[in-house]
């Protein structure tokens, strides 16, 4: 027969591995408040349909780089991680590459891949956005500005970008990560 102490002690492990079963259940999280302000006048939390009608993209080009769908019916929460490109994006005076990328439907990050970077980095100093000391070197380095993260950095081809994420979305999708994985 368990003691009383031991049935207190299986009673709070089975409601600790109930509550860690649960956290799986618990759904991404549209944040509150105003959207992040993402690169020119792109803010997140807007739909690939919105972003696709807006006058700057009418004859842009997209390419779907990715459309993981993970709703199923033994899925426990929603994750739609959807990312498009166009090779026709202008940044000032800098063309290059615009990557948008949408965490359940919302716009959550973008990243411009400037044909010139050095003149990118220029024009966003001139428009002061300031980074930390070593930036320009291409580290994985940030910038932040209120609900807006402004990284630089390579990405796995070596390609040197900019990107502008809203850093509650990116939260949201880290919690969803360790709860699922």
């Amino acid at each position: 027969m368990a003691t009383t102490k031991q049935m207190v002690q299986l009673v709070g492990t089975l409601a600790l591995l109930a509550a860690v079963g649960c956290a799986k259940d618990i759904p991404i999280q549209r944040p509150s408040g105003e959207p992040a302000h993402l690169v020119n006048d792109l803010v997140s939390l807007a739909s690939p349909t919105e972003v696709k009608q807006r006058s700057e993209f009418a004859r842009a080009r997209w390419a779907v780089v990715e459309d993981s769908k993970t709703q199923k019916p033994s899925a426990s929460a929603k994750f739609d991680d959807y990312v498009i490109l166009t090779d026709d994006y202008t940044l000032g005076n800098v063309n290059g590459s615009l990557r948008l990328e949408f965490l359940n439907g919302m716009l959550m990050a973008t990243w411009f891949y400037p044909s010139d970077y050095q003149k990118c980095l220029d024009e966003l100093a001139a428009a002061g956005v300031v980074f930390p000391t070593g930036a320009s070197e291409g580290e994985e380095t940030a910038a932040s500005y209120g609900d807006t993260a402004i990284r630089l950095g390579k990405d796995y081809e070596g390609r040197r970008y900019v990107a502008w994420e809203d850093r509650r979305l990116i939260d949201e999708m880290n919690k969803w990560l360790l709860r699922n994985s």
